[in-house]
């Protein structure tokens, strides 16, 4: 079946791209992509939503939204997502979010816990520690002007990095990458380079005990990037651990012959999250989608 197109809102400076289905019985599910990335990444999981209510949204400085130069930290991005709900109507919603979006999602919560019906975090980060040596390293590596000169690649083996197996369809996400070009470049460079420093800034790690709601979690098994391995050989499994300690009413576990960008390369094991969220966060519920407000 085809997918809704892409359509646009004018949030204030920014132009947010989204395609969106809420036309059927149940909760809306709300995608948010990870650093880097755009709606792009969920598209063979929305392909499997065709039954549900959703909307993937590419955060501004990524995807098809504008991309200005812009002070991007994760509390802007939660609260532009809570934006694009409103104007959609939509007064909460099951936040279904990848790697950077999961750190996003649970500051949603954290902030605005009425609007989020439960979380559904795949390959999350913000879940791990850095020191300040550590960080300085992660920053160094992800500046506007090497963000900007990545060869093609460099970028190849980027995307690469992200799979355990990458699919041919995979073609798709390299594709969008590789055409930006002249301001569209510099912009997603900027946002890409402001968006490792929010998610240094804003870890959720100590945080984790205070979530309340229906919180599911999965991990590639061959993630080669969460946890970083540039500054020890941690694998996935005992980020498990970790969250496990930190989350004991989460349902967490591992994803075999996965790596990072999990949604594409499973996108089934996304659905079957999604099904084992308690009834009281899937049901189906007209309340759901009760008009809030719009903006323009």
């Amino acid at each position: 079946m085809s997918l809704p197109p892409l359509q646009f809102l004018e949030l204030g400076r920014f132009r947010v791209a989204y395609r969106a289905q809420l036309d059927r019985e149940g909760p809306v599910h709300l995608l948010v992509h990870g650093l880097g990335s755009s709606h792009l990444v969920w598209l063979p999981v929305l392909r499997a939503l065709q039954d549900r209510n959703f909307v993937a949204v590419d955060l501004p400085g990524y995807g098809e939204s504008s991309k200005p130069r812009y002070r991007y930290t994760l509390a802007f991005y939660e609260s532009r997502l809570r934006r694009v709900l409103d104007a959609l109507g939509v007064r909460d919603a099951v936040w279904v979010a990848h790697s950077m979006g999961a750190q996003i999602a649970v500051h949603a919560e954290l902030a605005s816990p009425s609007r989020v019906r439960a979380l559904a975090l795949f390959a999350p980060a913000g879940f791990e520690r850095f020191d300040a040596r550590q960080a300085a390293v992660l920053r160094s590596l992800t500046t506007f002007g090497k963000v900007r000169a990545s060869t093609p690649r460099q970028i190849e083996q980027a995307l690469d990095l992200g799979f355990h197996r990458r699919p041919p369809e995979a073609q798709v996400l390299l594709d969008k990458r590789m055409g930006f070009r002249g301001p569209e470049l510099d912009g997603y460079a900027h946002a890409f380079s402001r968006s490792v420093r929010a998610m240094l800034e804003a870890p959720v790690l100590y945080r984790l005990g205070e979530l309340r709601g229906p919180v599911v979690v999965r991990l590639g098994a061959e993630d080669a990037l969460v946890p970083s391995q540039l500054f020890s050989p941690r694998r996935p499994a005992e980020l498990v651990v970790s969250i496990q300690q930190r989350l004991p009413h989460a349902d967490v576990s591992l994803v075999p012959e996965a790596g990072h960008l999990l949604p594409f390369e499973r996108p089934d094991a996304v659905i079957d999250a999604l099904d084992g969220l308690p009834s009281h966060a899937a049901c189906c519920n007209a309340q759901s989608r009760v008009a809030v407000h719009k903006t323009s």
